[in-house]
């Protein structure tokens, strides 16, 4: 049996202890103190990290927040940390706070509640339960990027109001790939979110190896990946086009692991992970592939299903619309209007290129590796697996 626990390999796995990102996670901690010191007399401070898909930025909040409610817990202080992702939780404000609402207190949500209402009841049964939050809003370029909606002015603003009153969020960190997502923001939003921010680059081979040394200790049994193997997804996950990027390594070594033991070998080799990388790329992951809604996860096979069949890199707008219409999953076709949002929600994703209406592909896919590439997407995006 190759694996011991394959669960320890996904994005979602917090590891407890977290190689070059401990340090950060403990800056976080040091940044809220006054959370944890003296809670009601706290006023709401912001936090932006930014740096490039797989550079451990969601990971190390994850690791923040278990650090500051375990700290929250022994000084007998209520306060809490809630993730929040757009690309799981929702594209909207009111879809988002919803989620917000629901992890703290499941009594104040109501469906008929507008966002400004929903907001004012959240802080009102902070206020009234004694409790406190620190919020982190992961990916908000990608939101930015769906939607005019100003979600950064609610947060920014979330001190004014009740008047008169504490305000139960004392934190809200921000993750981004890039600082360009700031000029989405107005003024008055960059004014109270501020400067300061913390930018995390991608790994080096070394530390990719030794990231996935401490993973595969706890994913494998012993014996079953050498270290010869671990150089080798290490070199390849620092060279472009990954660019250090972590979760890209992780997928690799989970596909491979996968690759060895469906042909029945209890050990991974390079030869697998090769396989695998012929297939793979960093745009299109397992995870990339779950946080699609149903109509992306259509108009993303109705792609694939034309690329094959075109043998070409590239389909034309009208090409990609006809094999839409055609229905892929159980006959489902995918209206026009929907197409044109879904294509755009994909682009900003990083999963579809749009060239020009005469070219969308799936970018970093060599052509020469692309039909590979297909066939090992085509059936994630069937029912059959998924």
């Amino acid at each position: 049996m190759i694996f011991g626990d394959r669960d320890k390999l996904l994005p979602s796995f917090v590891p407890r202890e977290l190689p070059y990102r401990e340090e950060q996670a403990a800056e976080l901690l040091r940044y809220f103190s006054n959370a944890l010191e003296d809670p009601d007399g706290s006023s709401i401070k912001f936090y932006q990290i930014i740096g490039p898909v797989g550079s451990g930025k969601t990971v190390t909040v994850l690791r923040f927040g278990q650090l500051l409610e375990s700290a929250a817990r022994r000084k007998g202080v209520d306060v809490r940390h809630v993730y929040v992702n757009p690309r799981q939780h929702g594209s909207t404000r009111l879809m988002l706070f919803r989620y917000i609402a629901q992890k703290v207190g499941p009594s104040i949500f109501s469906a008929s509640y507008a966002v400004e209402e929903l907001i004012l009841e959240l802080l009102r049964y902070l206020n009234r339960e004694k409790k406190h939050l620190i919020l982190t809003f992961d990916e908000m370029d990608f939101f930015l990027a769906q939607s005019k909606e100003q979600l950064v002015y609610n947060l920014t603003r979330l001190n004014e109001a009740l008047p008169g009153e504490h305000c139960g969020v004392l934190g809200v960190i921000f993750t981004a790939r890039s600082r360009a997502y700031m000029k989405k923001l107005d003024q008055a939003e960059l004014s109270s979110l501020g400067a300061y921010h913390v930018e995390f680059s991608g790994y080096s081979a070394e530390q990719v190896h030794a990231i996935l040394e401490k993973r595969c200790y706890e994913a494998f049994s012993p014996g079953a990946v050498d270290g010869r193997t671990l150089r080798y997804i290490a070199d390849v996950t620092a060279s472009p086009p990954a660019g250090g990027d972590i979760r890209f390594a992780l997928s690799v070594l989970y596909n491979a692991g996968m690759l060895a033991e469906n042909r029945g070998t209890d050990r991974l080799s390079v030869e697998h992970v090769r396989e695998v990388l012929g297939v793979l790329t960093p745009a299109v992951t397992e995870e990339e592939i779950s946080y699609l809604p149903d109509q992306e996860k259509l108009i993303l096979l109705a792609l694939a299903n034309g690329l094959k069949h075109s043998g070409s890199p590239y389909l034309t707008f009208d090409e990609l619309a006809a094999q839409a219409k055609a229905g892929g999953r159980g006959g489902r076709e995918v209206p026009l209007r929907d197409l044109v949002k879904g294509v755009q929600d994909l682009q900003d994703r990083g999963i579809v290129e749009v060239r020009s209406l005469t070219e969308i592909g799936i970018p970093s896919v060599p052509a020469g590796a692309l039909e590979r590439f297909l066939d090992y997407l085509i059936p994630k995006l069937t029912d059959g697996g998924e």
